[in-house]
């Protein structure tokens, strides 16, 4: 194993700076070069996650695997894709604990176990996990045989000055392309805005994108534990191309019904992930439409609803105040034939006591839907607005 190369080093830094394309043009020069370093193969893997060409891992993996089975980054690595695709709770927990088998007193496979434990919500657990709170991924250490957790340091060997400057110069400009979707995450936060008012904004949807030809876009192996299956690439690209239009276009409600839809299907890791931004950066729009959708649709399918911004009447029961908050459900009503019939029960919560509400009040609620952290079955809304009758506009107060 070459324990001083300086290419690995820079990797390295390159991967905890999230320049990840640029980490596998470093890494897969590394491992051309070196076919027994374990560490260089488990980098590469890793950045070709993170940069979303999930397909080009498995030759790594399996070189990786040759090289040495029990390398503790490669079992770690491996559960984290079998935690994303797992069908329940019981299958990821078997995993983990077969793996503390083989590497017992493993802290990370420890703290995996609690958490999978503890999670009440195993799908939102699941689609919340994130690579690097399962799978460190540690410094190129010295000294190291091949199999252990890291390389070994590069330590006395330097490049020249010139050389650097070179090759910093090369990565930079791949760097800058891939730049709006690296930092996705940052991007997002930028857009919490009161309107979309200039076509910048649109851009970082338009830096989100699905390549068709690529062919890990769907599983089709996993048709049960998927609530939406898709049958064709094309199928799962046409949804995420109409969920960036309608967002250009401002019909919120309408693109995240199809994000929604892509969340909860057989798509792969990597079109979750670009739907996953499309999802936070529709959440971080204020000034929404709110739509008067049927209860009847949302209590069908309440995982197409998630961050909905629906509008409701019907008439309050339950009211409860504490600490400056109102709670209460919401009878619904729907108008057939120009009587007004009861259609299901919502339960409503809203940061700000609205004065004047109470017990069989006539409403007009706003709000964002949310999983009802009770396990309930029944909606539960997030108010941002509450409307009495006779009464002005309510609006909910910013924290």
């Amino acid at each position: 194993m070459n324990t001083k190369n300086p290419l690995l080093k820079e990797a390295y830094r390159l991967a905890r700076t999230k320049r990840h394309e640029d980490a596998v043009l470093v890494l897969e020069r590394v491992t051309a070069a070196s076919q027994s370093d374990p560490y260089a193969f488990f980098l590469l893997a890793v950045e070709y996650l993170q940069s979303g060409a999930i397909g080009r891992m498995e030759p790594v993996l399996r070189r990786l695997r040759s090289i040495d089975q029990h390398y503790p980054p490669l079992i770690r690595l491996e559960l984290f894709l079998f935690l994303k695709s797992a069908e329940n709770a019981a299958s990821a927990l078997a995993r983990y604990i077969d793996a503390m088998q083989r590497l017992p007193g493993d802290r990370h496979i420890a703290r995996a176990v609690a958490s999978i434990r503890r999670s009440v919500d195993f799908s939102a657990f699941q689609r919340n996990a994130r690579l690097l709170d399962h799978v460190p991924i540690e410094r190129p250490a010295k000294g190291r045989r091949p199999g252990g957790t890291a390389l070994a340091r590069s330590g006395r060997h330097r490049f020249s000055s010139k050389f650097m400057l070179l090759l910093a110069a090369s990565l930079s400009l791949p760097a800058i392309f891939f730049l709006g979707f690296l930092y996705r995450d940052k991007l997002a936060g930028l857009f919490d805005r009161k309107t979309l008012g200039n076509s910048a904004e649109y851009e970082a949807i338009d830096m989100v994108t699905l390549d068709g030809s690529r062919t890990d876009l769907i599983d089709k192996i996993r048709r049960e534990s998927a609530r939406v299956f898709y049958y064709s690439n094309e199928e799962v690209v046409a949804d995420f191309n109409n969920a960036r239009t309608l967002l250009k276009n401002e019909r919120h409600n309408d693109a995240l019904v199809l994000i929604n839809k892509i969340l909860n299907s057989n798509a792969g890791f990597s079109v979750k992930e670009r739907a996953e931004f499309l999802k936070k950066y529709t959440l971080t729009v204020e000034d929404r439409v709110y739509d008067a959708i049927a209860f009847e649709d949302v209590a069908r399918h309440p995982y197409l609803y998630r961050g909905f911004a629906v509008e409701w009447r019907g008439r309050t029961a339950n009211v409860k105040r504490k600490d400056g908050k109102l709670l209460f459900n919401l009878m619904l009503t729907t108008a057939r034939g120009g009587v007004n019939t009861f259609s299901g029960i919502a339960d409503v919560y809203c940061e700000k006591d609205v004065q004047g509400v109470s017990n069989g009040d006539a409403v007009v609620v706003r709000a964002l839907f949310v999983d009802n952290p009770g396990g309930e079955h029944r909606p539960y809304l997030v108010a941002n607005e509450v409307r009495v009758a006779g009464m002005e506009l309510m609006k909910k107060q910013k924290p």
